[in-house]
């Protein structure tokens, strides 16, 4: 009977035995075996004691539980490919932190352009400092040429002092241009001095802003590097956040399944507690034919049937001690599973704890997301701006360059005209040249009282009038002196002539005052002059010849004095026409007038006037016959140096008209410049505030960091310490599943044990049938023995009494 339990387990659980590892959570089951083996008579009371669970409900269970275990590894499958699925998103980060880091290069790109573009700035700025160091040579050199031409206008003055207005002009026009250039230069070195002062502020503020920025970038890169590692956390933490929902899941699945086992140990419960009644029935049964065998036995032998069931019994015995093994293990496969629902019920407790915190976390990162946004949105607008003011700064620029081409186009008429007014004051300048003589004061005498009724010229010739007529048509100059002279009476032309006393106009060429002579130097030398025909003439100077000089009333005027002048004056008309000098008429006119109001009422000294007028006339023309070639040489010379100086001045002009351009380009570009530092300024103010507003907030962001970088540390910590846990229960399940696979390779045994005892119990429910049926059988034959033995005893007894009876007569005997 014993050879007929299965000792050997199926091929499936042969493979499962062997990957079995002896371990702290395995149960021992060497002990059930060899108690199995050992205890072949265990006590049948023990059972109830011990619980109520069959062997079959047992396998069915383990059965379920290899599903389980089944399902576990599918899950563990997925577990892994998840595994893979985060290798993968970390795979994806680090490309997105590559992607950061070239967008860190770009940045650092762009710093570097914007570093370009400032070392630009500065040689720009150098390149002004040059052309300002240019501008301030051009000035020195003008300078000089303005010396020069200083210099040579004081030649021009010593050599001729004729043109003493016209230098006077000059001299003002050049201290108007000294002056001009003295200003140009004020403002030139205001302006380079202004320049530098902008230009330092320039670098200063280009410095701070490079400062600023790279301290701006700086924090922009610890902000995305910030906000990198959020979003990587983040990611982790999203991870672990599915991992524990899906360990969550099947926790969830778990606990159905642990409910539905629940359920299955109960129905297995219920069929225990039938076949418990089964068994108790089947006990007092056994009980019955215990007692009925051992009544029996007292009588006779025991027979081969009563061996057998003996057999049977011990047999049912050893399994119910198996089944009660089992018991013992599934009460500790039980414990187990309630200290495993423990953890979990507390790993999901964590797993909420974690999850409340991961949205916090993720609340935090949005808002730090949209704080990010804006300050992008903020730098975008501030890019707008830039560019709008940009635009705005060009066309400023290009309508300040049309403003200046205008002004200049201006600037340049005028320059023109400018030219022109002095071409004419040149031309106007060797127009009073053509005029030699000099122009010397006169002084009337006051005894002048007999020729009051008449005019000076109605006591001058005929002749002398005609060709006075004749020259003041040809000379302007001569005009103004005959009207003077036909409105000028002797009486009183004194005191108007007298005013003029000091007055003096020298020519360049021809001087007539030395020519007047006094009364009495006359007289001396009338006969020395009369004898050789020709009037009389004396060098004196202009101040000499304004003395008491008179001319008769009653003067008769000689004829040949007439005709003297008339062909003196006809020299004068060919000398013009022959392209010569003339004196200065006026001047002699002017003497004779005096001469004549002086001596008014002497007709000797009218003659003398006469003859000293038409000497002197005659001499000024034989001198200025004589000096005519050697004044236009000297005129030619005095052209010469007066075209130099006019070419030099021109030339002058230009370079200042260039330098002005050239100043007037330095000063667009400098405003330029400086609208551009104002833009500048007001772009790094506006970036200033914008950087402190982004530091405040980065220093909030930064403290609200490091609270959350504590916080992320300690939920690190807990999640280090949940993947150790998670781990020791993945251990714990790898260790159960394990067991499992252990309880399979047990439960194949089970179950191949429980199909032979199902097969045996209906065996012996065939057999305790027909031991019922031989029990009824030897009942009645146990009546029937019973019977007989009853008449056997009585007959025994009727035996004995005989005996007795006997053995008394035997002993009577």
């Amino acid at each position: 009977e014993e050879s007929r339990l299965p000792v050997t387990s199926t091929p499936r659980s042969i493979g499962r035995q062997s990957n079995i590892v002896a371990d702290s959570f395995q149960p021992d089951l060497s002990d059930v075996h060899g108690r199995s083996l050992d205890d072949p008579f265990p006590d049948i009371g023990v059972e109830d004691a011990q619980g109520d669970y069959t062997a079959l409900d047992w396998a069915m269970e383990v059965v379920s539980k290899q599903e389980e275990l089944k399902q576990l590894s599918k899950e563990h499958g997925k577990t892994l490919q998840q595994m893979n699925f985060m290798q993968n998103i970390i795979a994806e980060l680090q490309q997105r932190i590559v992607c950061a880091e070239e967008t860190i290069k770009d940045l650092n790109s762009e710093r570097n352009t914007l570093l370009e573009k400032l070392e630009r700035y500065k040689k720009s700025a150098e390149d002004n400092e040059m052309i300002l160091a240019r501008c301030k040579e051009e000035l020195v050199t003008a300078q000089k040429k303005i010396a020069e031409l200083e210099n040579i206008s004081l030649e021009v003055d010593v050599d001729k002092d004729a043109e003493c207005k016209t230098i006077a002009k000059l001299l003002e026009e050049k201290e108007q241009t000294n002056m001009l250039i003295n200003q140009i230069r004020r403002g030139a070195e205001e302006r380079e001095k202004e320049l530098l002062r902008e230009k330092e502020a320039l670098l200063s503020s280009a410095n701070d802003e490079r400062r600023h920025l790279a301290e701006w970038r700086e924090k922009a890169t610890r902000l995305d590097q910030l906000v990198i590692r959020q979003n990587a956390e983040l990611i982790r933490y999203a991870q672990m956040e599915k991992r524990y929902t899906d360990i969550f899941k099947e926790l969830e699945d778990e606990r159905a399944k642990v409910s539905e086992l629940s359920r299955e140990l109960q129905l297995q419960n219920d069929a225990e507690r039938k076949y418990r009644d089964e068994v108790m029935h089947l006990r007092l049964k056994l009980d019955e034919m215990k007692l009925a065998l051992s009544s029996a036995t007292k009588d006779s032998t025991p027979t081969k049937e009563v061996n057998r069931l003996r057999n049977e019994c011990e047999r049912l015995q050893i399994q119910l001690e198996a089944d009660r093994e089992l018991k013992a293990e599934w009460a500790v496969f039980k414990r187990n599973a309630e200290e495993m629902r423990g953890r979990l019920d507390k790993q999901e407790n964590e797993l909420v704890e974690l999850r409340d915190t991961l949205n916090e976390k993720r609340k935090q990162l949005d808002a730090l997301e949209d704080e990010r946004n804006e300050l992008k949105r903020k730098c975008s607008q501030l890019q707008i701006d830039l560019d709008t003011v940009n635009a705005e700064f060009r066309a400023f620029q290009n309508g300040a360059e049309m403003q200046y081409q205008t002004e200049m186009a201006q600037l340049k008429e005028m320059i023109r005209e400018r030219d022109e007014r002095l071409d004419r004051l040149h031309a106007r300048i060797a127009d009073y040249e053509s005029f030699p003589g000099q122009l010397s004061s006169s002084e009337l005498s006051e005894s002048s009282s007999n020729a009051a009724n008449k005019s000076i010229w109605e006591a001058m010739p005929e002749e002398v009038r005609e060709e006075l007529d004749f020259l003041k048509q040809r000379y302007k100059e001569l005009d103004g002196v005959v009207q003077k002279m036909m409105q000028s009476y002797i009486a009183t032309a004194n005191e108007s002539l007298r005013s003029r006393e000091s007055k003096m106009l020298e020519d360049k060429a021809t001087d007539c005052g030395d020519l007047i002579i006094t009364t009495a130097e006359a007289h001396s030398s009338n006969a020395t002059q009369s004898e050789q025909g020709l009037p009389m003439i004396e060098g004196r100077s202009s101040v000499e010849a304004i003395s008491e000089r008179t001319i008769s009333e009653h003067a008769q005027v000689d004829t040949a004095g007439v005709s003297t002048l008339a062909h003196l004056l006809r020299s004068v008309r060919k000398a013009e026409i022959n392209g010569k000098l003339t004196p200065n008429i006026r001047q002699l006119l002017e003497s004779l007038l005096i001469d004549v109001n002086r001596n008014a009422l002497s007709a000797e000294f009218m003659d003398d006037a006469v003859n000293r007028f038409f000497a002197n006339l005659d001499l000024a023309l034989r001198r200025t016959l004589s000096t005519s070639e050697d004044n236009r040489r000297k005129c030619e010379e005095l052209e010469k140096a007066r075209a130099e100086v006019a070419e030099d001045l021109r030339t002058c002009s230009e370079e200042l008209r260039v330098a002005q351009d050239r100043y007037a380009i330095f000063e667009a570009k400098a405003e330029s410049l400086r609208l551009q530092l104002k833009e500048e300024n007001r772009n790094g103010t506006m970036l200033r505030n914008e950087i402190e507003r982004l530091t405040e907030q980065l220093q909030r962001l930064d403290t609200s960091n490091t609270g959350l970088t504590g916080i992320i540390k300690q939920q690190q910590l807990e999640i280090e310490e949940k993947a150790n846990a998670y781990h020791k229960s993945t251990a714990l399940l790898e260790e159960f599943r394990l067991e499992l696979e252990k309880m399979g390779a047990y439960a194949d045994i089970l179950n191949e044990k429980c199909r032979q005892l199902n097969r045996d119990k209906e065996e012996l429910r065939r057999r305790l049938g027909e031991r019922d049926r031989e029990m009824e059988r030897l009942q009645k034959r146990l009546v029937d023995s019973v019977q007989e033995c009853t008449t056997r005893a009585n007959d025994v007894q009727k035996l004995d009494k005989r005996l007795v009876g006997l053995q008394l007569q035997n002993d009577t005997l």
